[in-house]
């Protein structure tokens, strides 16, 4: 193997280049690295755009999305997933067992079932209380409301908003 990178553009992707590199370094392959990066920053409740801890969607459940390829006759992906803290994983799953290249809400959710993913509630104190906040601030009216993502909450922005007891 040559001299392995990694590079991520979002400020969370230097943790989960932590997390990829041993496999990296060990001479590992890339897609099972790339799946390491990805289940990391799906796990870490400090990340509030995607997985456990994840800003929720307007029904107050984070709606996850993922993808993963290795060629272009290699690749698997999954949206809508509300019930797994791993939908790379799932991904991956798809690619490698099935003829398809997406499946989303209740079919993905069946195929993960079906293939031992353990379901899991991704919703933690902090974004349950932020989705409260915003389902307060958004009545239901007839013009769209802004989604919960749009409002730009920084990670500067949700420790301002823990410090004023807001989440």
């Amino acid at each position: 193997m040559g001299n392995p990178i990694i590079l991520s553009t979002w400020s969370f992707g230097q943790r989960a280049n932590r997390a990829a590199w041993p496999i990296l370094e060990k001479d590992g392959g890339a897609l099972d690295a790339v799946e390491a990066a990805c289940k990391d920053a799906e796990a870490d409740p400090n990340n509030r755009t995607v997985g456990f801890a994840g800003l929720p969607d307007a029904s107050g459940k984070p709606s996850l999305d993922a993808a993963i390829m290795l060629s272009p006759r290699q690749r698997g992906s999954v949206a809508f997933v509300r019930n797994f803290m791993h939908p790379i994983s799932i991904s991956r799953r798809v690619m490698e067992a099935t003829p398809h290249v997406l499946l989303a809400g209740d079919g993905a959710e069946q195929f993960a079932r079906a293939q031992g993913f353990k379901p899991s509630d991704l919703v933690n104190e902090e974004s349950r209380a932020a989705w409260e906040k915003w389902r307060a601030d958004h009545k239901p009216t007839a013009r769209p409301v802004r989604n919960i993502e749009e409002l730009g909450l920084s990670a500067e922005r949700i420790a301002s908003l823990r410090a004023a007891k807001v989440i």
